[in-house]
């Protein structure tokens, strides 16, 4: 028993010396005096030869360097086995992986190099694959699809440029982006190498970077003097993004060269009063997406073919009432939206200052779709102010993201549910709720609790919390069905059997268990199936993983 110790024992220090970092150049040799028994000769004086002492101690030492090269030989022998196994394992899936690459058709090979393929780096992935093989040349040089994406910028050689348009053929869609910033460049001189590309133009993002010295340029006035410069026709154009960054010196930062812009600036608001009736704008008959970034359109901005609107603002405590009034009064003169994705970040000083958020209301005729995400709020007043300030007669699926807020002072804000206007949004059809607690992994699972009676038409509700979710009905369930058909609960990664229990407790309680008809767990860590089956039964459960 004693003899198998030691050897587990050995193995296990072997295994754990060997897990150490070593190169290959590493030199594996001992020394002699490393050994504690090299000792025994430094100490041997000439007087002690004779002394049967010395003649025991050598013989027992002698005994355990004997036993120790058994060991060191068994130890080699055992290894090398270990080490053919392994050989041997590695050489067949060598040969399956040399053969299966091989062995690939032509059409699925050309899906994974496509899928590795970059977005920004297209061009470059793209020549490399090209020399790699003989095949992987035959595949990409002659596929548009690997030159179909072109980045076109104020940098662009207008050779690449050419040589990716003429692989890519009827194919090509250019990625376009205007940037005004520090860095001069000539927008005449550009039109002039680049305007006949203009049939190409897919996607255009024009952003601008101003400080107190441009006197209040925006974005908006690099976009009314690219008009100015050329008048050119893009046929393809799809989507369009709006890019600002307005800068103030901080009062009490002084600049030095080892300052970063964040230690020197703060951002500020200015607001659109750019003219755009008289001007002769580009003409965009496909454009549909307008994503705005920490910038409003004037009313008068001049694309009326704008189906979607993707706004993201980060609100300022001075400048909150112009950034969300100039957002509404766009949203209201612009009647072809139908779907609008607005995202929200704090201010510094959400939790400190009372402001009035009583925003006018606008109407949006014909918006069918709501998504807001909100993220480092402490205080909600201006978020519900400004839903319920958009009124969408039409809309029919409402989205919230909400991640929480941990701020001043570590104050830690739990996220918060805004639920939609029954009476405003009397057609409203399908709601998701994704609020996820992002700063506060450590405490308590907050119960996420749902009003029913706010959706009284709603057929289809999706949930993501960080907890459990509780839904209920503050109206007798006699006083009206239920319109819930289908209850999803999400990648709720502390939702457990628990939780899921008490959420049909709750339905059953409001009256809402009998008509519904699916009630789906997706992608629920601390769920299996069938503990999700004992909580919910089969006749409604959809258990779905990814």
């Amino acid at each position: 028993m004693r003899r198998t110790g030691v050897k587990l024992a050995l193995m296990r220090a072997l295994e754990m010396a060997s897990a150490g970092t070593y190169s290959e150049e590493e030199d594996y040799s001992f020394d002699l005096s490393d050994w504690c028994f090299a000792k025994t000769f430094e100490k041997l004086q000439p007087s002690s030869m004779n002394s049967s002492n010395l003649a025991s101690d050598l013989l027992s030492e002698w005994a355990q360097v004997e036993s120790m090269l058994k060991l060191s030989k068994a130890l080699v022998a055992s290894t090398s086995v270990l080490l053919n196994l392994y050989d041997r394992q590695l050489r067949c899936l060598s040969s399956k992986l040399s053969k299966g690459l091989t062995s690939l058709p032509d059409e699925l090979l050309v899906y994974i190099l496509r899928f590795a393929q970059g977005g920004e780096s297209a061009f470059k992935d793209a020549l490399s694959f090209s020399h790699v093989s003989r095949r992987f040349r035959r595949l990409t040089v002659g596929n548009r699809v690997f030159w179909s994406t072109v980045t076109l910028s104020r940098n662009s050689e207008k050779e690449r440029i050419d040589f990716q348009l003429s692989r890519g053929g009827k194919d090509a869609r250019i990625h376009v982006t205007f940037e005004f910033d520090e860095m001069y460049w000539n927008p005449e001189e550009f039109f002039d190498t680049f305007s006949e590309t203009a049939a190409h133009w897919q996607f255009l993002t024009i952003k601008g970077k101003f400080y107190e010295g441009d006197q209040g340029t925006t974005i908006f006035d690099k976009v009314l003097d690219l008009f100015e410069y050329r008048h050119i026709v893009l046929p393809q154009l799809q989507e369009m993004c709006l890019e600002e960054e307005q800068l103030q010196e901080r009062p009490d930062v002084e600049s030095y060269e080892d300052v970063s812009d964040e230690d020197i600036y703060e951002r500020c608001w200015y607001s659109c009063d750019t003219k755009f009736k008289s001007a002769r704008a580009w003409n965009l008959p496909n454009l549909r997406t307008l994503k705005c970034i920490q910038c409003a359109p004037s009313p008068s901005f001049p694309f009326n073919s704008i189906t979607t609107l993707d706004m993201t603002l980060h609100i300022l405590s001075d400048a909150y009432a112009n950034q969300i009034v100039e957002m509404k009064r766009f949203i209201a003169s612009s009647p072809s939206i139908t779907e609008i994705t607005l995202t929200l970040f704090g201010y510094a000083a959400s939790g400190r200052v009372e402001h009035d958020f009583d925003f006018k209301p606008v109407i949006c005729p014909n918006v069918t779709s709501f998504k807001i995400h909100v993220a480092h709020f402490e205080k909600f007043n201006l978020i519900i102010s400004t839903i319920n300030s958009l009124r969408m007669p039409k809309l029919r699926s409402f989205e919230i993201f909400d991640e929480g807020y941990s701020g001043w002072e570590s104050k830690h804000q739990k996220p918060f549910l805004i639920a939609p206007n029954p009476i405003d949004h009397r057609l409203l059809e399908s709601f998701t709720v994704n609020i996820r607690d992002t700063n506060g992994r450590d405490s308590k699972p907050q119960l996420l609790v749902i009003p029913l009676e706010a959706l009284p038409n709603v057929s289809s509700l999706c949930v993501t919390t960080s907890g459990g979710s509780v839904l209920r009905r503050s109206s007798s369930p006699s006083e009206g069905a239920s319109s819930l058909r289908e209850l999803q609960f999400k990648s709720c990664e502390k939702l457990d059997f628990k939780h899921l229990s008490c959420a049909v407790f709750y339905l059953k309680e409001a009256g809402v268990w009998e008509t519904l008809k699916h009630l789906v767990v997706q992608d629920c860590k601390l769920l299996d199936y069938e503990a999700a089956l004992k909580a919910v039964g089969i006749e409604r459960l959809r258990f779905l993983t990814d």
